[in-house]
């Protein structure tokens, strides 16, 4: 998908919720494509388990600089276990000057 929205975009694996309480509503909402089309079953099995910790999705934004993503996960209390993208962190995936070089 082809997304040039100023304010970035909202990838998830489902529908976002009519309220948005996980990020600005101006973001473009972007579905990940179904695990369904996975042919490979353990590949499948993966990434189902993938999606689950990505239930609210992933805020993704370019600018300038780069490429910055934050996971809009659940809350620590009831996903006890440490995350390699924690929740509500900015984190840069991409440094555009760096590249450049």
């Amino acid at each position: 998908t082809i997304t040039s929205h100023p304010e970035g975009c909202r990838i998830s694996p489902c529908q976002p919720p009519l309220a948005n309480l996980y990020g600005p509503d101006s973001l473009q909402n972007i579905r990940f494509p179904s695990v369904d089309i996975i042919e490979n079953e353990r590949q499948r099995h993966v990434t189902r388990k993938l999606f689950s910790h990505l239930e609210r999705g992933v805020l993704l934004r370019a600018n300038r600089e780069g490429i910055f993503i934050k996971r809009l996960g659940q809350d620590p209390q009831y996903n006890p276990n440490p995350c390699k993208l924690e929740r509500d962190a900015v984190v840069k995936i991409f440094d555009t000057a760096r590249f450049l070089q």
